[in-house]
């Protein structure tokens, strides 16, 4: 079994009515892909509060191994979600001197990527705190150890005060990825000329989410790859990017392909996957409790693929 390892914020999800989920987006990508049957690390750092022991026992609940977790007397960020009626969502962020931004270089350590298919992370933790610096130090050994590296930017502009260095931040990661996933609205605030312009330095593949219209794989050789989203009836979108970037990691850690090898054929069976997968989270409430697992997968109907659902 090939592990999953992803760096960045674990933080809690409150929801209307004071429901509280556990989320983050780099530990829900590692909770769909363990749900689905991978094994999965969470890099990052998790404050001993009340809410830190409850992403504690989310992670176990499942099966998101916590070897490389460092605990912090820091509290727990906490993100104040507000579904709208077309079940998209607003945050509104507590995050000041949190965990999670906490994380120095030197508590992330080489061997963490010994045998390690993918190293994942997204922007939210690439402002100027010590967590910026242990990406750098992750992406050095994911390099070294041969690893795979997948940045989803998904970009929280209500976290930054300076639109404008996140732009050139985002910019110099994805430079130094192989896998980069956005949304339609994420390229359009880019502002680059299109979506090959981002094939620099190592980048293989690019995944564009379009929302309910489904998404497109987009490989260096100026292929596009599209799939359609599913008809559903959507009650809450939250985790549901990550769930795609987390299904779609883990049908290509059964490869034995490269990723410049994989036939088309089997890049487009992938993405139909991940766009299902989508399609049965966002029916449900929360990030990782709405994922489905690989028995509900197999059980899953498409009974319209016309009207395609969210994918985020």
């Amino acid at each position: 079994m090939k592990k999953l390892l992803a760096i960045g914020e674990a933080l809690v999800d409150m929801f209307d009515q004071n429901e509280v989920k556990v989320g983050g987006a780099p530990l829900n990508v590692l909770g769909a892909y363990s749900k689905l049957g991978g094994e999965s690390y969470f890099l990052g750092k998790v404050s001993n509060d009340e809410y830190g022991k409850m992403i504690l026992e989310a992670m176990n609940k499942y099966n998101i191994k916590n070897d490389y977790v460092v605990l912090s007397d820091a509290p727990t960020a906490k993100a104040l979600v507000t579904t709208l009626e077309n079940g998209d969502r607003e945050f509104e962020f507590i995050r000041h001197n949190s965990a999670d931004q906490l994380l120095t270089e030197d508590e992330v350590k080489e061997e963490y990527f010994k045998d390690t298919f993918a190293l994942h992370f997204c922007s939210v933790c690439l402002d100027d705190y010590p967590i910026k610096k242990a990406h750098y130090r992750a992406i050095e050994y994911a390099k070294r150890n041969n690893c795979l590296i997948s940045f989803d930017l998904n970009i929280r502009l209500g976290l930054f005060k300076d639109h404008n260095k996140l732009k050139k931040t985002i910019l110099e990661f994805i430079g130094y990825s192989n896998i980069v996933k956005l949304s339609i609205e994420e390229l359009e605030w880019l502002g680059v000329e299109s979506v090959n312009s981002l094939f620099v330095n190592d980048v293989k593949m690019i995944i564009l989410t379009l929302g309910k219209d489904g998404s497109k794989c987009y490989l260096k050789d100026g292929t596009i790859i599209k799939s359609k989203g599913i008809k559903v009836d959507a009650i809450d979108t939250t985790g549901a990017g990550d769930g795609f970037v987390g299904s779609f990691l883990y049908q290509l850690s059964n490869n034995k392909e490269n990723l410049d090898e994989i036939s088309k054929d089997k890049i487009q069976k992938y993405m139909d996957f991940s766009n299902r997968f989508c399609s049965l989270s966002v029916t449900k409430k929360g990030a990782i409790d709405s994922y489905p697992n690989k028995e509900e997968m197999k059980r899953f109907i498409i009974t319209d693929k016309k009207t395609p659902s969210s994918t985020g």
